[in-house]
């Protein structure tokens, strides 16, 4: 870096505290290779995903066996899209499946939330393993539970005022706008459970709210580019073939890249380091 450039990166640092923190937020991110933890993040996320699909599998096994409306619905559904998917099947080995699926969430899903906390625990500068090994693991098996009840009863509550608007009759704008409005408010919660529930990190709201809104509003941008993305390949086969596993394996990284930036904002916004968890 020329010393015409570093100089002008002071002036501009010296200016704008902004820019100041966004290079200090930078810096850490850097320093402590967050793009590998990222990765490593994903890994178990996307496997996590997958016992997550099983477990939807069985529940929608059990809703077809005791609803004679759904079956027809899924029965149509697949008959033109999967023709070789037969719901029978389906409502047949719901028992075995939910099973193994609730095995794998509990595995992959405790594996997930220990790489973000242990992640970024490092971003902070603290211990990345906080007490001892099996209140570890039961306190993230809590916060798994805690964070999939989070997002089902935000869902639930947001699709049943989406419903309530249908019925009383809104015009499209406000279905759209409520539609937005939903979606940022579910990655405001999302982030802030990740950043200051997940990480076990004591931080003061000064620090934790402005990174928190950082994550909701990168989550968003991450979301609307990933819908366009979809509705771009949709219609082409050649793409459609791998923007499944591979999509959702790259949209984790991204999403994790963008949660351990958010720590990094909230590590370096300044004052003391943050404390620790006990357990």
């Amino acid at each position: 870096m020329s010393l015409r450039l570093l100089r002008a990166l002071v002036r501009v640092r010296r200016r704008w505290s902004w820019c100041d923190h966004l290079w200090r937020a930078a810096v850490r991110y850097d320093d402590v290779l967050a793009g590998r933890l990222a990765a490593a993040i994903a890994y178990y996320g996307f496997f996590a995903c997958f016992a997550l699909a099983l477990l939807a599998y069985s529940l929608l096994g059990y809703l077809l066996a005791y609803d004679a409306d759904v079956f027809r619905v899924v029965d149509d559904f697949l008959g033109q899209n999967l023709p070789w998917l037969e719901p029978q099947a389906i409502e047949a080995g719901r028992g075995h499946t939910g099973i193994v699926g609730a095995v794998g969430l509990v595995v992959t899903g405790v594996g997930w939330i220990e790489t973000i906390r242990s992640s970024q625990r490092q971003v902070h500068g603290v211990p990345q393993q906080p007490g001892n090994l099996v209140l570890r693991w039961l306190v993230d098996l809590g916060l798994l539970a805690g964070l999939i009840v989070l997002v089902g009863v935000s869902m639930t509550v947001f699709y049943a005022l989406e419903s309530l608007v249908r019925w009383l009759g809104g015009p499209s704008v406000s279905l759209t706008a409520l539609g937005w409005l939903s979606a940022a408010a579910l990655n405001v919660l999302l982030a802030a459970a990740l950043l200051g529930g997940v990480a076990r990190v004591r931080l003061s709201r000064r620090r934790l709210l402005p990174a928190v809104a950082l994550v909701a509003v990168g989550i968003t941008l991450l979301n609307t580019a990933g819908q366009l993305v979809i509705a771009y390949v949709r219609h082409n086969p050649a793409y459609s073939v791998v923007t499944g596993a591979v999509g959702l394996l790259l949209y984790l990284y991204l999403f994790n890249q963008i949660l351990l930036f958010g720590a990094a904002w909230a590590a370096t916004a300044g004052g003391r380091r943050p404390k620790a968890a006990d357990r």
